[in-house]
């Protein structure tokens, strides 16, 4: 059976939710809202004694793109080119006046990365 485990807020915390968590039943999966939410739970992983390669770790934004993190994190890359546009798009409309349809809703495309963080050793 699976189960969701939310943490409302990244600020402390972390370390007893995921404890608390793992001790209940053990999980082997953390999908993050960010990429460095994903590796601050994996500091959390290793701290607490459970080998972070028991557990698959994604994270959203795919900042690995542009950093060098530790961990070859699986991440759900936004299209940061995408977001950008349509962003501007918007600022324009605003800029010239146009007050109809706010707030909008868009769905931008998503691409998932495959690293090391979800795969088999």
């Amino acid at each position: 059976s699976s189960r969701l485990v939310t943490v409302e807020s990244p600020l402390g915390g972390l370390r007893d939710i995921l404890k608390s968590a793992y001790q209940e039943a053990p999980f082997d999966g953390i999908f993050a809202y960010s990429d460095l939410f994903a590796m601050e739970a994996a500091c959390v992983l290793e701290e607490l004694g459970i080998p972070v390669n028991s557990v698959k770790l994604v994270g959203f934004d795919d900042i690995q793109s542009r950093l060098a993190l530790p961990l070859p994190l699986t991440s759900v890359s936004a299209g940061k080119a995408a977001f950008g546009e349509a962003l501007v798009s918007l600022l324009m409309r605003r800029i010239y006046g146009d007050t109809g349809d706010f707030p909008v809703r868009q769905v931008l495309p998503t691409t998932l990365v495959v690293r090391k963080s979800t795969k088999a050793d």
